[in-house]
């Protein structure tokens, strides 16, 4: 029985293992429409899947409803990624707490690799960010669309 064990300690630890192996994903930017920084933790085998994800967007634009100015965003606001060979794309999506009328935020992040140095590699890109919002008493809604240059970082 105890050969049994000592046998089975390898091949668990050969199974686990690359599972453990993780990375990490930093995203901060920022111009005069918004400030944006996100650190994220993703699994390294097939699918890199975000084992974690947490986030701050503020949008410094005019015209955009203050519960909507500052937007926490963790893993669920991750709906859409795209994190293969030279390229992350990031879609990240909120919609307005509560009962006011119906408002979102997303941004979506698109970066190509730049460039590698001894600990991490650059991506650099574009994003969109649209804020959406019904303002009280008017039946049409509001659309801000904005666009600027985006740069995230794997360590």
């Amino acid at each position: 029985m105890r050969t049994a064990a000592i046998t089975a300690v390898p091949l668990l630890l050969a199974v686990v293992s690359p599972a453990l192996a993780s990375g990490s994903l930093s995203c901060h930017f920022g111009d005069r429409n918004l400030k944006f920084g996100a650190e994220a933790t993703y699994s390294d085998g097939a699918g890199e899947g975000f084992v974690s994800f947490g986030g701050t967007l503020e949008v410094l634009a005019k015209g955009v409803p203050d519960d909507l100015h500052t937007v926490d965003l963790d893993l669920p606001h991750l709906t859409q990624r795209w994190f293969y060979a030279r390229e992350i794309k990031l879609r990240l999506y909120r919609e307005r707490p509560g009962a006011a009328p119906h408002g979102y935020v997303e941004l979506v992040v698109e970066t190509k690799q730049a460039g590698g140095g001894k600990d991490a590699i650059d991506y650099r890109g574009t994003y969109l960010l649209t804020v959406h919002h019904l303002p009280p008493g008017e039946a049409e809604g509001k659309t801000l669309k904005l666009r600027g240059r985006a740069a995230c970082q794997l360590g």
